[in-house]
């Protein structure tokens, strides 16, 4: 796998994270405008535990995106 094809393949994973990020944020503001004050509470403590796992995901993607690319770089050539 050349560079260009990594960061191809690495730009389309980030750009589909990306909409997926965006769309389920946009979801997740109409969701709380039509709740009550007690739906609120529980919804806000669900999508804080949605954020860290977005987060977490993100972070080890991008991690696994860098060692795979050093194994290519380093064992493959």
């Amino acid at each position: 796998m050349d560079k260009i094809d990594f960061l191809f393949y690495l730009f389309f994973a980030f750009f589909f994270l990306l909409c997926h990020f965006l769309y389920s944020t946009f979801m997740a503001y109409k969701a709380l405008n039509n709740l009550e004050n007690e739906e609120y509470d529980l919804l806000k403590e669900n999508l804080e535990k949605i954020a860290y796992f977005w987060f977490a995901f993100i972070i080890y993607s991008l991690l696994g995106c860098f060692i795979y690319f050093l194994f290519d770089l380093i064992l493959l050539r």
